[in-house]
């Protein structure tokens, strides 16, 4: 399930997200993640299953959440042949809350 149905205090502190998730016994516990070995940039865009979007980002602090609940990420990646563009991924899509622990999934 996405975690941020079952997760509160959700953050990002440079690459790493952080929240309090939600256990399968009701209780809750801080979870952490490090998005920069999951997330890369492909010619200014974030893209999944690459890594180290943060070597070439100017700017990628910032979540957005949506009307319908999910969580994005937004920055400005460079792009191969010069210049920047704006970019966003929804992690929602990508990161569960699996038993109070922040997991990555396909």
């Amino acid at each position: 399930m996405s975690f941020q149905f079952t997760s509160t205090n959700i953050a990002l502190n440079g690459t790493i997200l952080s929240a309090n998730c939600q256990r399968k016994d009701g209780q809750s516990q801080n979870s952490t993640i490090d998005l920069n070995p999951l997330i890369g940039n492909i010619n200014g865009q974030f893209q999944y299953g690459k890594s180290d979007f943060a070597q070439t980002s100017t700017d990628y602090g910032n979540l957005q959440i949506h009307g319908d609940g999910t969580i994005w990420l937004l920055g400005t990646l460079q792009k191969e042949g010069g210049g920047s563009d704006q970019s966003t991924i929804n992690l929602s899509d990508h990161i569960a809350n699996t038993d109070g622990t922040l997991q990555a999934v396909n």
